[in-house]
């Protein structure tokens, strides 16, 4: 008898996702490495935050002259690549900063019998959520707190650093745990290399 797949569940704030996003959902829903158990919708996603505007026009340039063509941050209808997997919708309480779930939709997140929780939505997660999946809520961090309003990437390629890290990370009720580190050389032009 083959083992079971791991058991995921997605945290999106909407069914159009960045490529580089995409890319991971397109992965799961193919069902050879994980099964894509339940799909979470962020009810009440917050409001994106304005990017500075000496900011917007460096971008504006940027796509102008360097526009790749499969830019990163390119939204991709994911839908498709959903359709059957459960859905849940859920709008998250908000408290100090973070998204906190009320008990019953993090019982019904239970209920999936999820091995890990993808977040790619969403804003911080905390409370009982972090222990609604076996091994917690994962996600990609590219950035710290205080960049936070400019994409992932973009602070590197500023300040001229030779390397940008990613990190997946693990958090659970016991804290916050890095499973991958993966260093990439920066773009010298653009974002989008």
């Amino acid at each position: 008898m083959a083992p079971s797949l791991p058991r995921v569940g997605l945290l999106l704030d909407a069914p159009v996702l960045p490529r580089w996003a995409h890319r991971i959902v397109w992965q799961l829903a193919g069902g050879e490495s994980a099964e894509l158990a339940v799909v979470v919708r962020n009810a009440a996603p917050r409001r994106a935050a304005r990017r500075p505007s000496a900011f917007r026009a460096w971008e504006a340039l940027d796509r102008r002259f360097f526009r790749a063509p499969n830019d990163y941050a390119e939204g991709v209808a994911a839908s498709p690549l959903l359709e059957r997997a459960p859905f849940l919708e859920i709008a998250p309480l908000r408290r100090g900063g973070f998204d906190v779930f009320d008990a019953k939709d993090v019982e019904a997140l239970r209920a999936f019998d999820l091995d890990v929780l993808l977040q790619l939505g969403f804003g911080p997660l905390e409370g009982e959520v972090l222990g609604a999946a076996r091994h917690g809520v994962w996600c990609f961090a590219h950035d710290d707190l205080a960049r936070r309003g400019v994409p992932p990437l973009a602070w590197e390629l500023l300040w001229g650093d030779d390397a940008t890290e990613t990190r997946l990370a693990a958090h659970t009720p016991g804290g916050r745990r890095v499973h991958q580190r993966s260093l990439a050389a920066t773009g010298r032009n653009s974002l989008d290399g």
